[in-house]
């Protein structure tokens, strides 16, 4: 199954667009190293989390992936469907990269109806603050971590949620550390 989004076509207005007089969501574009995959988010990010796990420092060839979850149906994938490569990284979940440059772009649990979203690929990032560490007791040992953001030992928070100012905040009281 591809994670690549469904493509954006001109057709008639979706049933989701805004009235008349609303307010137009965002649009985030991002696109790979070389620019032969390129993309749009429709609508907020999710709150940006840095995963320090192993697999995301691998991908990623740095201390950890700042990334955040986006819905598919905010997904717009704009040009290079045949550059895109797909790794299955654990069961159940796919990384894509570029297939010329092998700029990380997402990674998907196929059937969630989610995506996250690599941030260093957005070609003008939004405002937005850091929320918190996951498998911060996997980060690399060179690698310290700021003391002020919450982070989770092993996984992702419970429950992240946007807030208006672009930072996360928790539905439950991060555990302490």
């Amino acid at each position: 199954m591809s994670v690549a989004g469904p493509p954006d076509d001109a057709g008639p207005p979706r049933a989701d667009a805004p009235a008349a007089g609303e307010r137009t969501p965002p649009v985030i574009h991002g696109r790979c190293l070389c620019g032969a995959v390129a993309f749009r988010v429709l609508g907020a990010l999710g709150p940006v989390v840095l995963c320090h796990c192993s697999q995301c420092r691998r991908a990623s060839g740095s201390a950890y992936s700042p990334n955040a979850s986006i819905d598919d149906a905010q997904f717009r994938l704009d040009r290079g469907a045949g550059a895109v490569r797909e790794h299955e990284s654990s069961p159940g979940k796919v990384r894509a990269f570029c297939g010329q440059c092998g700029s990380p772009l997402w990674a998907a649990r196929p059937g969630t109806g989610t995506r996250r979203v690599r941030i260093g690929v957005l070609v003008d990032p939004p405002p937005v603050k850091v929320a918190a560490h996951i498998y911060a007791d996997a980060r690399a040992a060179w690698e310290p971590i700021e003391e002020h953001l919450p982070r989770w030992p092993a996984g992702p928070p419970p429950k992240l949620v946007a807030t208006a100012s672009g930072a996360g905040a928790y539905q439950r009281d991060p555990p302490t550390s």
